[in-house]
């Protein structure tokens, strides 16, 4: 296709930024992002429309929103005009004036990794899996793919079954007494409705609390980008296609957008900022190398994608609710009418019913896929041990576990209901984990490490306990070849400012908590705030927050 048949894209700026972020902030944020003066960037919030770039493809014009996005600038992408009005003036066409000014970053960045990462050079041998195992790997995958079909065809036999009994058994109503004809024939039906409703229901009903990621931008974390270039060069691994960071306490590698990125191969790299505020370069390495080590070899990469993803999807059906799980136990806590109350019982028990077939399929899952995932965890531990030492990677599991401590406490402050118009929130909600966890004693501390090194072996763990790895890892006394004790923090170009954007964004689009800028304190001022005997859950609305 000729470069003049390509669709172009403008990008618009109307002034509006992200709900909850300072307008000050934000300017200051684009003035760093276009390297420009503070005057230029006010001539965008003239409250005219104005043209930020154009000319582009889809996936530079999404791009370059992104990066927008991640400075707090709402931005519309838009196709080209057949005449396009020229760029306001004074305001910058890209985020960089001019390729020496890439340069120049570019330059930058890399002698600020290079302080810290300068051994990260060795190339760790991957392992040479011998036929047998591999044969194991493609029989489990068949498996669980069997598995899941065995679920779909319970769905389908159901369905059939209540067909047949719908057009084949009308007879009853005629045969049988009125009522007991009626009921005869249309209790079957409805209980064959609820069934197939709570088995499909997975597939419909989205998680209570959204899924939140914040993609990252190259062009202005590059320090963080050129470290990622270097660990993956170090495992073996091609650079993930996009790399996000959100709230959890760990870091994932995964096919974000399921089977179009797993046919892809476009790999997203998910780095938890309480991780990255409390972690060491060292630390952090030996997370990611574990992550990527899974993806070392394409086969088992997608075997054993398969395998934890069917793996996942009936834990997640077992363990986690969905709104239609909220709204029926919402129904049941509020329902005045005992008629109301005794139906959503009802529905609740063909709901437990579906949650314990899964369960059981789950078990199934895990018995078969159990000793290859089981390896294929320990096969990633080697690749950290190797990279940053057996002591470090043990260090970065147990730690793992007292900043998990310090996630749910943070969540419950969240949770505090302070005074009847009280919706304060801390602006910074990456800084509330890092004060709690720097709070903690020795004694709360070795607590939460010691519910590491606790054994709980069973027969259907699909995964290895945190004892076993670390009893593994110990085995190796591996010394690893790179070392660094730098904050993992000093690879954002500025994470203080990233974490406050996140923070907002995380309590609108996760949580769906409702709030104005003046609502977001300082962490010490939230801190302060005496706690209350009552508690909310974040997950339900609440009136004091929307």
């Amino acid at each position: 296709m000729a470069e003049s048949d390509v669709k172009k894209y403008r990008i618009i700026f109307r002034g509006e930024i992200e709900p909850g972020l300072d307008l000050d902030v934000v300017k200051k944020s684009l003035a760093q992002l276009f390297k420009t003066t503070p005057e230029r960037i006010e001539k965008l919030f003239s409250g005219k429309q104005v043209t930020l770039n154009k000319d582009l493809d889809e996936l530079s014009a999404q791009s370059y929103v992104t990066e927008l996005q991640s400075a707090g600038a709402i931005c519309v992408i838009e196709p080209m005009p057949e005449i396009t009005p020229s760029i306001a003036d004074g305001t910058p066409q890209s985020p960089s004036d001019s390729t020496s000014t890439i340069s120049d970053t570019v330059a930058s960045a890399r002698a600020t990794v290079s302080k810290g990462i300068e051994t990260l050079t060795t190339v760790i041998a991957p392992s040479i899996f011998p036929k047998l195992y591999i044969a194991g790997w493609i029989l489990s995958a068949f498996g669980m793919c069997f598995i899941f079909c065995t679920y779909i065809f319970i769905i389908m036999f159901i369905g059939s079954t209540l067909f047949d009994h719908i057009a084949d058994n009308t007879n009853l109503i005629d045969d049988l007494p009125v009522i007991i004809g009626f009921l005869a024939y249309f209790i079957p039906i409805v209980i064959g409705i609820l069934i197939i409703g709570a088995l499909i229901k997975p597939f419909f009903a989205p998680p209570i609390v959204k899924r939140f990621s914040l993609p990252l931008s190259r062009k202005k974390e590059t320090a963080l980008f050129i470290f990622i270039e270097k660990l993956c060069h170090s495992i073996g691994q091609a650079l993930p296609s996009t790399i996000e960071i959100d709230f959890s306490v760990n870091a994932t590698t995964s096919y974000n957008r399921g089977l179009v990125s797993f046919l892809e191969d476009e790999l997203t790299l998910t780095l938890g900022l309480p991780v990255v505020s409390e972690f060491t370069i060292e630390e952090l390495s030996s997370l990611l190398a574990h992550e990527f080590a899974h993806f070392t070899d394409k086969m088992t990469m997608r075997l054993y994608y398969i395998i934890t993803s069917v793996n996942s999807w009936f834990a997640r059906i077992v363990f986690e609710q969905d709104t239609v799980d909220m709204k029926l136990t919402i129904w049941d806590e509020t329902a005045s009418n005992s008629l109301i109350r005794l139906l959503v019982l009802f529905l609740k028990i063909f709901v437990l019913l579906a949650k314990n077939l899964c369960r059981a399929l789950m078990f199934a899952g895990h018995g078969i896929s159990r000793y290859y995932v089981r390896q294929m965890e320990f096969e990633a531990d080697r690749y950290s041990a190797r990279l940053v030492g057996s002591y470090v990677c043990e260090s970065a599991l147990l730690k793992i576990h007292v900043l998990n401590k310090a996630s749910k406490e943070s969540f419950q402050r969240l949770k505090k209901l302070k005074n009847q118009n009280d919706t304060s929130l801390p602006d910074n909600f990456i800084q509330l984990i890092s004060t709690l966890h720097n709070q903690m004693t020795e004694d709360e501390i070795s607590a939460a490490k010691g519910n590491a090194i606790i054994p709980k072996k069973g027969l259907f763990d699909s995964h290895p306990t945190d004892t076993e790895r670390i009893e593994k890892i110990r085995s190796l006394r591996a010394k690893g070849t790179f070392q660094s004790d730098k904050p993992a923090n000093t690879l954002f170009s500025n994470f203080d400012e990233i974490t406050k954007i996140a923070s907002a964004r995380f309590y609108r689009e996760s949580l769906g908590l409702r709030f104005n800028q003046k609502d977001l304190i300082s962490t010490q001022d939230f801190l302060a705030i005496p706690e209350p005997e009552q508690t909310i859950d974040i997950a339900k609305p609440v009136s004091k927050f929307i």
